[in-house]
């Protein structure tokens, strides 16, 4: 995976002095035995209600590019569907577009889907958002502002979610 397929050459031209690039090998982030009742299909989601609580959250706002970011670190997530998942969030990201799409990525510890419960994983969700709230606030440290919060909910009114589970413990 290359950082620079991410950004125009322009985009990274400026955030190349933010970036820290090398080789990274860790096992742990692959999923070495899938548990398959719960991985490996997308699941279409309609009118679904998703949480992120007790979060460390920081939001980006990239106006030359028309997208908001937040990092999450540490929390839960809960997605209501006809299935309840919970899950104990990592780390992730959720990029947020002016026309209420969005891209969810969390790598999790345990993850609850209806009675089935694996160890870690990741959750990839997809598609429209709406009635985003969060608590997300100006931080101010000697004279930098930062964005930060620890919890944020939207409504999934059409969006697609996609798990890989891990069944190894290690």
């Amino acid at each position: 995976m290359k950082l620079t397929n991410a950004f125009t050459a322009e985009e990274y031209a400026t955030l190349q002095h933010y970036f820290i690039e090398q080789d990274l090998s860790d096992e742990t982030f692959v999923a070495s035995d899938v548990d398959a009742a719960i991985s490996g299909n997308t699941t279409v989601l309609k009118d679904s209600k998703l949480s992120i609580a007790n979060s460390k959250l920081a939001r980006v706002d990239f106006s030359e590019v028309n997208k908001t970011m937040y990092t999450i670190a540490e929390g839960k997530v809960t997605l209501t569907t006809a299935s309840e998942l919970t899950a104990d969030i990592i780390r992730g990201t959720l990029e947020c577009k002016p026309d209420n799409t969005c891209m969810l990525s969390l790598y999790c510890g345990t993850i609850k889907v209806g009675d089935k419960t694996n160890p870690s994983g990741l959750i990839t969700i997809s598609g429209q958002f709406s009635n985003l709230v969060t608590d997300v606030h100006d931080v101010v440290d000697q004279e930098v502002t930062t964005h930060e919060g620890t919890s944020l909910s939207f409504t999934l009114p059409d969006a697609s979610c996609y798990m890989t589970t891990n069944v190894s413990d290690y």
